[in-house]
């Protein structure tokens, strides 16, 4: 929806659910910043396809709830003092009928708070989840995982949901066969069984079809193996990994220089392995297309296309026309604010 606001819909039976993410301003932001963000959450509320949807808010909500219970929307097991940020917050889930989730369950303090301070000196709960109080018994415990390798200042925050959803039964996944593998055996028993393949005169197509899909599929089980379900591609490397895991033991003796370097030192190296992953990738293409092998190259580039590529912001200018460029966006931007 936008850079702050982003929605995952879950169909589900009886109920579909629907997952806001969101990362709010800072507290010094200026107020009308801060009111089109929670106008953001709202209309995203709305906007989800049945009334009965369930919905979970989470993210950066940049607030402080503190340890000040309040009605059925904040519990008793907050951290530290409420700040406006915090006030507003709870003023939205007054208005949209949520609960603040991580307030409500006893936890130690360590399991309380979700972001530390450069220096390591202050901690916050400025990370929260919200669901509506019509679906409160669905959460059923909420906590932070400071031993979790994030590479980032806040906590990994987790809640169990459980909830009851009628199950869904999914069409058997069917087997494929790898044809790279097919050998004489193959060929000269599907060449005696077509041979023996008695046609008569006046047979439909579909019962002619169907013996010969009977005969190429009992002849593949007998001498072809199935293929072997895929992996996504392992770009990062061992010595990658070993980066990380030296940064999460790191995360655990709380030497926040030490994270700190490791974590610039996994960024750069993870980077090499990615560049190194496709550079390997097009030369594989490109030595497919010289040996004129048009299905490698193919499935080269369909890997290459099905990589995930962030869209381009667009506006309209002065006349209505769409705007893709980004030195017309700046320009009508500048336009915009003066």
């Amino acid at each position: 929806m936008s850079d702050r606001v982003i929605t995952i819909l879950i169909k589900a039976k009886p109920n579909n659910i629907t997952l806001l993410q969101i990362y709010a301003p800072t507290a010094e932001a200026e107020e009308d910043e801060i009111e089109q963000f929670y106008a953001e959450i709202q209309g995203a509320i709305e906007e989800t396809s049945r009334a009965d949807a369930v919905v979970y808010i989470l993210g950066d909500f940049n607030a402080k709830i503190g340890e000040m219970a309040e009605a059925d929307i904040v519990g008793k097991f907050g951290l530290g003092e409420r700040n406006e940020a915090g006030d507003r917050l709870v003023q939205f889930c007054q208005e949209q009928h949520m609960r603040l989730t991580n307030t409500w369950f006893r936890q130690p303090r360590r399991r309380l708070y979700t972001w530390t301070s450069p220096s390591g000196q202050y901690r916050n709960q400025i990370d929260n989840i919200l669901c509506q109080q019509r679906w409160k018994s669905s959460v059923q415990a909420v906590k932070t995982f400071p031993g979790a390798d994030c590479g980032s200042d806040h906590e990994l925050l987790v809640a169990k949901i459980k909830m009851r959803l009628c199950s869904v039964k999914r069409p058997p996944a069917y087997q494929k066969f790898d044809t790279s593998k097919i050998g004489p055996s193959y060929a000269a028993e599907i060449r005696n069984r077509f041979e023996l393949l008695a046609i008569e005169e006046n047979q439909e197509a579909e019962e002619i079809l169907e013996k010969v899909k009977e005969i190429v599929v009992e002849t593949a089980e007998k001498h072809v193996l199935y293929k072997k379900p895929i992996r996504s591609a392992k770009w990062i490397s061992e010595e990658t990994i070993a980066i990380a895991e030296e940064r999460r033991r790191a995360k655990m003796t709380r030497s926040r220089d030490e994270v700190r370097r490791l974590n610039a030192m996994f960024q750069q190296a993870a980077r090499k392995d990615k560049e190194k992953y496709w550079n390997e990738g097009c030369a594989r293409a490109e030595e497919a297309y010289r040996k004129g092998n048009m299905r490698e190259l193919y499935q080269h580039v369909k890997k290459t296309r099905t990589v995930f590529m962030a869209r381009q912001a667009t506006i309209r200018g002065r006349n209505s026309e769409e705007l893709h460029d980004q030195e017309g966006i700046r320009k009508i931007w500048k336009e915009y604010t003066e």
